[in-house]
């Protein structure tokens, strides 16, 4: 029965260590990332669409 107590006993602790140990893992943290648009990216192309746009769909 003793064996039995050690070896649960051990298991548990291996698992709150190891619920312990990951806590600084999670933390969330922003990081800033710029996603250009299709204006930024190629301002002539952008400007034919809309040009485009205008000419195929008046109001």
């Amino acid at each position: 029965m003793n064996n039995k107590t050690n070896i649960i006993v051990t298991l548990l602790f291996a698992a709150s260590c190891a619920f312990v140990s990951c806590d600084d893992w999670t933390d969330v943290e922003s990081i800033g990332i710029k996603q250009p648009g299709i204006e930024e990216q190629n301002p002539e192309l952008y400007a034919k669409y809309l040009e485009n746009l205008v000419v195929s769909h008046p109001l």
